[in-house]
């Protein structure tokens, strides 16, 4: 962009000087002795150019070949961009769908942590029923076991005793 207003720029002054040239008074010069001319090597079919016509048509000539470098370099330039421009969106899309996965990747951890909790609860809670089962299941027994203790000591107590009918 720079290089286009370089351009533009050198071209407005360079146009401003022929502007000036153009309302000066001509500078005088030499008649051409078209004798002389045809005498130094045959009729002359070139444009013969004053010093500033040569330096202009330099100056032209330069500006030109610049003009070409710089669309060149334009093109250039744009086709590096769209590739950077596709690159970046590439990388925008990628990054969209890694963050895509990343959060259902999250969500599925919470679920899973959440899961892993509850059966933690569930599992707490089927030890406490087991164990309130095997109090039961103890006391059941100790009653069974004081019932068979009161069952043998009162076949103790019988046996003990004096057959009925014997007197002392």
């Amino acid at each position: 962009m720079k290089l286009i207003a370089i351009l533009l720029v050198s071209t407005l002054l360079s146009s401003c000087g022929m502007v000036a040239e153009f309302f000066s008074s001509p500078a005088k010069e030499r008649p051409v002795d078209a004798a002389a001319n045809y005498l130094r090597g045959g009729p002359n079919t070139e444009v013969e150019l004053g010093a500033d016509e040569q330096a202009m048509l330099e100056s032209y000539s330069s500006l030109t070949k610049l003009r070409t470098q710089l669309e060149t370099k334009i093109q250039e330039l744009e086709s590096h961009s769209g590739i950077q421009a596709t690159r970046l969106a590439r990388a925008e899309e990628a990054r969209d769908q890694e963050q895509h996965l990343r959060l259902g990747a999250e969500q599925e951890v919470a679920r899973l942590a959440k899961q892993v909790g509850d059966l933690q609860a569930k599992v707490l809670s089927m030890n406490v029923e087991r164990a309130r089962q095997e109090q039961e299941l103890l006391r059941l027994r100790i009653q069974s076991l004081n019932s068979q203790l009161a069952e043998l000591q009162s076949q103790a107590t019988e046996a003990a005793a004096p057959p009925p009918g014997y007197r002392r």
